[in-house]
């Protein structure tokens, strides 16, 4: 004979579960738990397995997302861009109150980034070195369209740009108009030519 406190709240079953094998957990309706999956585990004791999946998934999709600010672009916003699928995949699986629905929208979305997204995110993110206006003109050749005497600025035309232009040190012959040119410095915005 049992002793102590009689529980009238009504029972729970699980339709279609062959891993439960009769197993009723006695549970009140409006229990947190009464939606979970309840599973025995080989020692005999009841595992919920429930909504703390999808919990889950949104606070590590969150902790993906702090690890990406906190490491800056290091990753290429990949951390950022997976922990969102996870906590979009999460919160899924949570409106609809589904371990499964939450696991596998979290993966779909992931998978989407990888397979879709990635490189064309990759190639806008990539910085692509190029050489500005003063840097782009040495070592090119050009055209002088104004005579560079000997200490002294003239004019030259280094692809479509015109120039001023000085000879370099140790040359001491005047370029006429229309003799060829090589840039060998920069000196603000004056070229140092030969």
């Amino acid at each position: 004979m049992r002793c102590g406190k009689i529980n009238l709240a009504p029972r729970i079953t699980f339709k279609g579960s062959s891993e439960l094998s009769g197993f009723t957990p006695n549970l009140p309706l409006n229990h947190p738990f009464a939606d979970a999956i309840v599973r025995r585990t080989r020692s005999g004791r009841s595992l919920s397995v429930g909504n703390w999946v999808n919990w889950l998934l949104v606070i590590a999709g969150i902790v993906c997302v702090i690890i990406e600010l906190a490491l800056g672009a290091l990753t290429g916003f990949d951390l950022a861009l997976v922990g969102a699928s996870l906590v979009a995949g999460g919160g899924i699986g949570l409106l609809a109150g589904s371990v499964n629905i939450g696991m596998l929208s979290a993966a779909g979305a992931a998978l989407l980034y990888f397979a879709l997204f990635r490189n064309w995110l990759k190639s806008k993110l990539t910085v692509r070195d190029q050489a500005s206006n003063v840097d782009a003109v040495l070592g090119k050749t050009g055209v002088v369209t104004k005579r560079i005497p000997p200490r002294d600025a003239g004019l030259v035309k280094v692809g479509a740009e015109e120039w001023r232009a000085e000879l370099a040190p140790g040359d001491e012959a005047a370029r006429e108009v229309g003799a060829a040119i090589t840039v060998s410095s920069v000196e603000g915005v004056t070229l140092k030519v030969r």
